[in-house]
């Protein structure tokens, strides 16, 4: 079976986080929100692209928020000593 993929014309990074938690992870938004930590809210806002306020997010929040994914997708518990 041919592992999905993300079309390319809308490379726009909240596209991409999207997709990447329906296709890669298969989590609903309250799922992510339990693993991570980020409110359902504040998942529900990278998606859509934009913060509360409607400015695009800086790239320091899609930084900590991608690093945030990156731990869902590794799927190890994290533990300061090793």
């Amino acid at each position: 079976m041919k592992e999905p993929t993300i079309i390319r014309e809308n490379g726009n990074e909240h596209f991409r986080a999207r997709w990447w938690r329906k296709n890669v992870v298969r989590l609903t938004i309250a799922e992510l929100s339990k693993l991570t930590g980020y409110s359902p809210n504040a998942i529900y806002r990278f998606e859509r692209g934009c913060t509360s306020v409607g400015e695009p997010h800086a790239p320091e929040a899609w930084r900590r928020y991608r690093m945030v994914c990156a731990g869902v997708t590794r799927g190890e518990a994290f533990d300061w000593d090793r």
